[in-house]
């Protein structure tokens, strides 16, 4: 029990180093908003993974179905999940599977690419889906070549509400998320 880790945040000094029960008892770690448990298990990379990080995760990687998405960490009833923006949900541990048959693996954390915390991860999703948005408009612009320049504009006003609408769906689930989280 005295080799668990977690790490903290606070949103005056930010995030904390990596410390286990046992530092903890010497340290201010009354300080702290709130505490993150490691779920034992690393990203491609080496990284710990904590409740409350993002990830970016494949389903299926190297296989005709592949697909990347991301999700966040969270801790419920002694278990460490995936959770999906839509709601849904699998395990941790299903990442720690070894590959099927075929040579395929069922899911694999690629990276950790924030956390619900800090300030950072949340401006990131703003450059993300601008990102995305061009991306989205360019594979219009190339699957309709003969566009006029006023349709062209009324794709761009179109791709602009609806990454609009997306990125308030993320940053409200990200507030209720992190308003949930108890310390």
């Amino acid at each position: 029990m005295n080799n668990m880790i977690f790490r903290a945040y606070d949103s005056n000094f930010g995030m904390s180093d990596t410390f286990t029960l046992k530092d903890a008892v010497n340290s201010d770690i009354d300080e702290f908003d709130v505490f993150m448990m490691y779920s034992g298990v690393n990203d491609k990379q080496g990284n710990k993974i904590f409740e409350g990080d993002i990830v970016r995760v494949k389903d299926m990687p190297s296989s005709p179905h592949e697909k990347t998405y991301i999700t966040e960490v969270i801790y419920k009833d002694g278990c460490f999940f995936l959770s999906d923006i839509d709601g849904s949900e699998i395990a941790l541990y299903e990442t720690l599977k070894e590959s099927y048959p075929n040579g395929y693996h069922s899911t694999v954390i690629e990276e950790v690419i924030g956390n619900i915390y800090e300030e950072a991860y949340r401006n990131n999703i703003h450059t993300k889906l601008d990102e995305a948005k061009m991306l989205f408009k360019e594979q219009l612009m190339n699957t309709y070549m003969m566009i006029t320049k006023e349709h062209e504009e009324h794709i761009n006003d179109n791709v602009n509400k609806i990454v609009d609408l997306i990125y308030s769906a993320c940053m409200e689930s990200i507030n209720k998320k992190g308003e949930g989280k108890n310390v």
